[in-house]
Protein backbone atom coordinates (compact mmCIF):
# COMPACT_ATOMS: atom_id res chain seq x y z
CA UNK A 1 0.00 0.00 0.00
CA UNK A 2 1.51 3.34 -0.93
CA UNK A 3 1.13 6.94 -1.99
CA UNK A 4 2.74 8.58 -5.02
CA UNK A 5 3.24 12.35 -4.88
CA UNK A 6 2.64 12.98 -8.63
CA UNK A 7 -0.05 15.61 -8.06
CA UNK A 8 2.40 18.08 -6.51
CA UNK A 9 3.54 21.12 -8.47
CA UNK A 10 7.21 20.38 -7.69
CA UNK A 11 9.23 18.38 -10.25
CA UNK A 12 11.55 16.89 -7.61
CA UNK A 13 8.82 15.84 -5.14
CA UNK A 14 6.61 14.33 -7.89
CA UNK A 15 8.95 11.36 -8.21
CA UNK A 16 8.68 10.22 -4.57
CA UNK A 17 6.60 7.24 -3.46
CA UNK A 18 5.80 6.35 0.16
CA UNK A 19 4.74 2.76 0.91
CA UNK A 20 3.81 0.53 3.82
CA UNK A 21 5.23 -2.95 3.29
CA UNK A 22 4.66 -6.37 4.82
CA UNK A 23 6.82 -9.29 3.69
CA UNK A 24 7.19 -12.89 4.91
CA UNK A 25 10.45 -14.82 4.44
CA UNK A 26 11.02 -18.57 4.98
CA UNK A 27 14.64 -19.77 5.09
CA UNK A 28 16.40 -23.05 5.83
CA UNK A 29 19.64 -22.93 7.83
CA UNK A 30 22.47 -24.77 6.01
CA UNK A 31 25.54 -23.27 7.68
CA UNK A 32 26.34 -21.26 10.78
CA UNK A 33 29.33 -19.07 11.66
CA UNK A 34 30.35 -19.38 15.31
CA UNK A 35 32.25 -16.29 16.43
CA UNK A 36 33.10 -17.71 19.86
CA UNK A 37 34.99 -20.55 18.16
CA UNK A 38 37.30 -18.48 15.96
CA UNK A 39 34.63 -17.61 13.35
CA UNK A 40 34.23 -21.28 12.50
CA UNK A 41 31.76 -21.99 9.68
CA UNK A 42 30.05 -25.39 9.82
CA UNK A 43 26.96 -27.27 8.69
CA UNK A 44 23.83 -26.63 10.72
CA UNK A 45 20.12 -27.43 10.69
CA UNK A 46 17.07 -25.34 11.49
CA UNK A 47 14.83 -22.63 10.06
CA UNK A 48 14.66 -18.86 10.22
CA UNK A 49 11.35 -17.25 9.33
CA UNK A 50 10.77 -13.50 9.42
CA UNK A 51 7.87 -11.09 9.10
CA UNK A 52 8.99 -7.61 7.98
CA UNK A 53 6.92 -4.50 8.67
CA UNK A 54 8.37 -1.37 7.03
CA UNK A 55 7.71 2.18 5.96
CA UNK A 56 9.42 2.66 2.59
CA UNK A 57 10.29 5.79 0.63
CA UNK A 58 11.32 5.45 -3.01
CA UNK A 59 12.49 7.91 -5.62
CA UNK A 60 11.67 7.18 -9.27
CA UNK A 61 13.76 8.42 -12.21
CA UNK A 62 11.22 8.40 -15.10
CA UNK A 63 13.15 8.33 -18.38
CA UNK A 64 10.44 10.37 -20.19
CA UNK A 65 10.86 13.22 -17.67
CA UNK A 66 14.66 13.09 -17.66
CA UNK A 67 14.92 13.09 -21.47
CA UNK A 68 11.71 14.06 -23.31
CA UNK A 69 13.28 13.06 -26.66
CA UNK A 70 13.21 9.36 -25.70
CA UNK A 71 10.29 7.53 -27.34
CA UNK A 72 8.80 4.02 -27.35
CA UNK A 73 9.62 1.29 -24.83
CA UNK A 74 12.42 3.23 -23.10
CA UNK A 75 10.13 6.21 -22.41
CA UNK A 76 8.03 4.02 -20.10
CA UNK A 77 10.97 2.90 -17.92
CA UNK A 78 11.69 4.32 -14.46
CA UNK A 79 14.70 3.15 -12.45
CA UNK A 80 14.17 3.67 -8.70
CA UNK A 81 16.04 3.65 -5.40
CA UNK A 82 14.54 3.46 -1.95
CA UNK A 83 14.97 2.87 1.74
CA UNK A 84 12.76 0.93 4.14
CA UNK A 85 12.78 1.29 7.93
CA UNK A 86 10.82 -0.84 10.36
CA UNK A 87 11.14 -4.07 12.26
CA UNK A 88 11.40 -7.81 11.73
CA UNK A 89 9.71 -10.47 13.77
CA UNK A 90 12.34 -13.23 13.60
CA UNK A 91 11.40 -16.85 14.41
CA UNK A 92 14.25 -19.35 14.78
CA UNK A 93 13.27 -23.05 14.90
CA UNK A 94 15.29 -26.22 15.52
CA UNK A 95 18.76 -24.62 15.41
CA UNK A 96 21.62 -27.07 15.99
CA UNK A 97 25.17 -27.79 14.76
CA UNK A 98 28.12 -29.95 15.92
CA UNK A 99 30.09 -26.95 17.26
CA UNK A 100 27.09 -25.52 19.09
CA UNK A 101 26.33 -28.98 20.54
CA UNK A 102 29.95 -29.25 21.71
CA UNK A 103 29.72 -25.84 23.41
CA UNK A 104 26.36 -26.71 24.98
CA UNK A 105 27.80 -29.90 26.51
CA UNK A 106 30.86 -28.15 28.03
CA UNK A 107 30.69 -27.57 31.81
CA UNK A 108 29.73 -24.02 32.88
CA UNK A 109 33.15 -23.68 34.53
CA UNK A 110 34.66 -23.86 31.02
CA UNK A 111 32.18 -21.41 29.47
CA UNK A 112 29.64 -23.99 28.28
CA UNK A 113 26.03 -24.65 29.17
CA UNK A 114 26.59 -27.93 31.04
CA UNK A 115 23.92 -29.85 29.11
CA UNK A 116 25.60 -33.21 29.94
CA UNK A 117 25.39 -34.81 26.49
CA UNK A 118 21.98 -33.39 25.57
CA UNK A 119 23.52 -30.92 23.10
CA UNK A 120 21.89 -27.75 21.94
CA UNK A 121 18.55 -27.76 20.21
CA UNK A 122 16.70 -24.50 20.02
CA UNK A 123 13.10 -25.53 19.42
CA UNK A 124 11.54 -22.11 18.83
CA UNK A 125 12.37 -18.54 19.79
CA UNK A 126 10.92 -15.25 18.56
CA UNK A 127 12.36 -11.74 18.69
CA UNK A 128 11.41 -8.31 17.33
CA UNK A 129 14.37 -6.32 15.95
CA UNK A 130 14.94 -3.06 14.04
CA UNK A 131 15.33 -3.52 10.28
CA UNK A 132 16.74 -1.34 7.52
CA UNK A 133 16.32 -2.11 3.83
CA UNK A 134 17.98 -0.24 0.95
CA UNK A 135 16.53 -1.20 -2.43
CA UNK A 136 16.66 -0.51 -6.15
CA UNK A 137 14.84 -1.61 -9.26
CA UNK A 138 13.20 -0.83 -12.58
CA UNK A 139 9.54 -0.05 -13.25
CA UNK A 140 7.77 -0.31 -16.61
CA UNK A 141 4.59 1.77 -17.03
CA UNK A 142 2.07 -0.47 -18.82
CA UNK A 143 -0.67 2.19 -18.61
CA UNK A 144 -1.43 5.30 -16.55
CA UNK A 145 -2.69 3.10 -13.72
CA UNK A 146 -0.65 -0.09 -14.09
CA UNK A 147 3.09 -0.70 -13.56
CA UNK A 148 5.19 -3.86 -13.51
CA UNK A 149 8.48 -3.83 -11.65
CA UNK A 150 11.62 -5.83 -11.03
CA UNK A 151 13.79 -5.03 -8.04
CA UNK A 152 16.04 -6.13 -5.24
CA UNK A 153 16.30 -5.21 -1.58
CA UNK A 154 18.79 -5.93 1.15
CA UNK A 155 17.33 -6.46 4.63
CA UNK A 156 19.56 -6.03 7.68
CA UNK A 157 18.57 -6.79 11.28
CA UNK A 158 21.14 -6.94 14.06
CA UNK A 159 21.14 -8.61 17.48
CA UNK A 160 18.36 -11.19 17.20
CA UNK A 161 18.05 -12.54 20.75
CA UNK A 162 18.33 -16.33 21.10
CA UNK A 163 17.71 -16.82 24.82
CA UNK A 164 16.73 -20.47 25.10
CA UNK A 165 18.81 -21.27 28.19
CA UNK A 166 18.33 -18.09 30.23
CA UNK A 167 18.13 -19.96 33.54
CA UNK A 168 21.64 -21.39 33.11
CA UNK A 169 24.72 -19.51 34.40
CA UNK A 170 25.70 -18.20 30.96
CA UNK A 171 22.28 -16.69 30.28
CA UNK A 172 21.89 -15.52 26.72
CA UNK A 173 23.47 -17.76 24.09
CA UNK A 174 23.98 -15.32 21.26
CA UNK A 175 22.67 -12.32 19.35
CA UNK A 176 23.23 -13.14 15.66
CA UNK A 177 22.46 -10.80 12.77
CA UNK A 178 19.84 -11.58 10.14
CA UNK A 179 20.85 -10.16 6.75
CA UNK A 180 19.56 -11.24 3.35
CA UNK A 181 18.97 -10.15 -0.26
CA UNK A 182 15.46 -10.44 -1.64
CA UNK A 183 14.44 -10.31 -5.32
CA UNK A 184 11.12 -8.71 -6.19
CA UNK A 185 8.84 -8.88 -9.20
CA UNK A 186 5.36 -7.47 -9.12
CA UNK A 187 2.48 -5.41 -10.40
CA UNK A 188 1.56 -2.01 -9.00
CA UNK A 189 -1.89 -0.48 -9.54
CA UNK A 190 -2.07 3.33 -9.24
CA UNK A 191 -5.40 4.99 -8.39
Amino acid sequence: MGVRLEGLNNQFLQNFRVELEYARQFDKIDTIEIHGMGNKVEDAVGRIDSDSYMAVICYDFPVRKLDPTVKGFASRLSPYVGLGLGFNRVIVKGLSSPGVDYWANMPPSQGGLGRNGQGFNLYTTTDFVFAISPRFGLTYEVSKNLDVYLGAKYVKSNDVLLDSYASLPNGTWNKPNLNYWDGQIGVRYNF
